[in-house]
């Protein structure tokens, strides 16, 4: 089996838009309970713990037999939900069977979201998540050897919004040597498609008009203010201001850390030393367009008849700007349905292209990286029509995929080699196949992608 420390304060309560304090609580074997999630900005139905503003902990399993002295790979694992919502008490990324497995350290952990964790103010600037962040990273440099982790080989790896946590963490300096590797699972990107970059400037616009909802832009005030009060606001300021016409994506954050040249730094100040894993599925946008049918919310309509050729346009116009007329003669061209046209847009315009435009950055700097596309559609994607869509490999890189209706044996192998290649990359900087065969690296002549299918 494994052994579970949960629940464990990285941080004491944070004063409300503050930075955090370190704590040095030591991991306990009789903690068999998640701490609080962070305040959720939408309901959330499927939520196993209570939310509070005293958020900062984080969770820790290990392989069952494991000594104190066996400095074993640390992986820290940051959940998605962009920056709003999710906590990492969910079951979706238990670490149990991927430490048990794999015989690794394995790391979730919570952090402030929305406008508690993101909001510029003057007096205290931004990216207290960020804060948040680097104090759990170093809670693990102090204290991850007393469950047998190794705290000079860390892995920070994170999905969708976690990915683009893992990028700031790459900005960072704070972070520096808090960790070695990254892994970067399906960030979602605005600077190559034709949006609006998440910007200080945005931010900073966004959390005036907060502020404005709370009727004051006193700190010592909005300290004060009943947490009912705050949370009644958040759902309110997630609607994205657009122009009539255009219509929202996934890129469209509210609340994100972003470049204040005073805790996140630009490309620039980039950790060159940190071997890179990043990639996405092959279907990303499926998750954000099909109407949900999953985490306890009722299916709407099919998708095939939600979509259509008004839509496809719109988002051509919104995501390719100049270039839209190319892309609606292109999709015009092709036997593609508007809802698979919208599909291919989508995942292209905001997942697969600037993949390939950070490889390029980080490969011209002469940064070590791994590419890799997860294509499997499992017989459940299949049923659904979902395909290989946005969240659908996290299951197989938990190794929480069993045999079953959702799952066959090819699923299971592949969940194994996908396990085997992150716990290799953790424990040296190069993925392997479980024949011992390196994964192929990418390079700025032979951007090399590694195809994660049942083949």
């Amino acid at each position: 089996g494994a052994r579970c420390f949960l629940g464990v304060k990285y941080a004491d309560v944070p004063v409300r838009w503050g930075p955090p304090t370190l704590r040095h609580d030591k991991p306990t074997m009789d903690n068999h309970t998640f701490g609080p999630a962070a305040i959720q900005s939408l309901p959330m139905t499927h939520l196993n713990v209570p939310e509070s503003e005293d958020c900062l902990n984080l969770n820790i399993w290990t392989p069952a037999s494991l000594s104190a002295l066996a400095n074993r790979p640390v992986l820290v694992w940051f959940h998605g939900g962009g920056f709003v919502t999710w906590t990492a008490s969910m079951a979706e990324w238990n670490g149990t069977q991927l430490a048990k497995n794999n015989n690794v350290v394995v790391v979730s952990l919570n952090y402030r979201m929305g406008p508690l964790g993101f909001a510029y103010h003057p007096d205290v600037g931004c990216n207290l998540a960020v804060l948040d962040w680097v104090c759990a990273l170093a809670w693990v440099n102090a204290h991850i050897r007393h469950v047998g982790g190794n705290p000079d080989n860390v892995t920070i790896f994170g999905h969708s919004a976690g990915g683009m946590a893992v990028h700031a963490l790459l900005r960072t300096p704070s972070a520096r040597g808090l960790f070695h590797k990254a892994v970067l699972m399906s960030p979602v990107a605005s600077d190559y498609a034709h949006l609006p970059p998440v910007d200080l400037d945005r931010l900073k616009a966004n959390s005036l008009r907060f502020f404005d909802r709370l009727g004051t832009h006193d700190l010592s005030t909005l300290r004060q203010l009943p947490l009912d009060t705050i949370k009644r606001q958040l759902g309110e300021c997630l609607a994205v201001s657009l122009p009539d016409g255009q219509l929202q994506v996934p890129a469209d954050l509210i609340w994100a850390p972003v470049q204040d040249d005073k805790i996140v730094f630009s490309m620039d100040a980039c950790a060159k030393d940190v071997p890179l894993l990043f990639g996405y599925t092959n279907h990303e946008a499926r998750f954000f367009l099909r109407p949900w049918g999953r985490y306890g919310l009722p299916r709407l309509q099919d998708p095939e008849t939600l979509y259509n050729t008004t839509t496809l346009h719109q988002l051509c116009h919104r995501l390719a700007g100049p270039c839209a007329a190319q892309l609606i003669a292109y999709f015009s061209s092709s036997t593609l349905t508007a809802y698979e046209a919208i599909d291919a847009l989508v995942t292209t315009a905001l997942w697969k292209a600037p993949a390939r435009q950070a490889f390029d950055y980080y490969a011209t700097h002469g940064m070590q990286a791994y590419m890799y596309c997860f294509a499997r559609v499992s017989p459940g994607s299949q049923a659904s029509g979902e395909m290989a869509y946005h969240c659908s490999e996290i299951p197989y890189f938990f190794a929480h995929v069993t045999e079953g209706d959702v799952y066959d044996r090819k699923d299971v192998a592949l969940s194994n080699e996908i396990q085997h290649g992150l716990c290799t990359f953790a424990a040296t900087g190069e993925p392997r196949f479980l024949n011992h065969k390196p994964w192929p690296k990418a390079t700025v002549s032979e951007p090399r992608l590694t195809l994660l299918d049942d083949q």
